[in-house]
């Protein structure tokens, strides 16, 4: 999941909203402050390979967001990844990877604490999601980090897969089983966001994850036909 990389966003994440809020603030001020990062902090398409050879093509995402079901509005921060892993089995795998971690305002100030999830899976603006293509779930070695695999050639799946390429997805999750989805759009565009929340974004990021992908599913193909 690029945990390095995750705990390096989330430690600059809170370094970056506790320069918004005095100790008098509070709440209150955290509440301000995330509000000024509130969205799609970055996404990252990343290449995976093993001895040069391509395995898995993966969007690395991260987003500040607001809890509306179950914390009254609380800021949270989700970070994860989704993609596509070559198992070989003949046909690669969709997977999903959500961590949610709760802001909160702590006596030695701003910290974040990771929360339980269930449910994660992906959808769009018109509400199709993959949800009903799961294989499988389990947890990540990251405490309270969920992994969810999709059967990629499933209908709704392929819908999902046009989503992304279209920059039209939502990371969708519930905290509890039976309880309500949360659902947090993402922007693929967006590279990076400063302390002041100004994005900075590529559009030409968003075809990094389809031009893998289409690589991966034609050497998967090219293995399986000289077998």
């Amino acid at each position: 999941m690029g945990s390095n990389r995750k705990a390096l966003i989330g430690g600059s994440l809170v370094i970056a909203v506790s320069a918004f809020v005095s100790p008098v603030q509070g709440e209150s001020g955290l509440e301000q402050a995330t509000a000024i990062m509130e969205g799609t902090v970055s996404v990252q398409p990343e290449r995976l390979t093993r001895d040069g050879r391509l395995y898995g093509c993966s969007v690395q995402y991260s987003a500040v967001f607001r809890d509306w079901t179950y914390r009254q509005g609380a800021p949270a921060l989700l970070q994860g990844s989704f993609g596509l892993m070559d198992r070989g089995k003949g046909m690669p795998v969709f997977f999903v990877k959500a961590l949610v971690r709760d802001f909160t305002q702590g006596a030695e100030g701003i910290v974040t604490i990771p929360a339980e999830i269930e449910s994660v899976y992906l959808e769009d603006s018109k509400s199709r999601s993959n949800h009903d293509a799961l294989l499988a779930a389990s947890a990540s070695d990251i405490p309270g980090a969920k992994i969810y695999a999709f059967n990629v050639a499933a209908p709704s799946q392929m819908g999902i897969l046009d989503a992304i390429i279209s920059n039209d997805i939502k990371v969708a999750f519930n905290r509890h089983r039976g309880g309500a989805d949360v659902k947090v759009p993402i922007d693929m565009s967006v590279t990076d966001t400063g302390p002041d929340g100004v994005r900075k974004t590529d559009a030409e990021q968003i075809l990094k994850f389809p031009v893998c992908s289409t690589e991966l599913i034609e050497a998967i193909k090219s293995d399986a036909s000289r077998k």
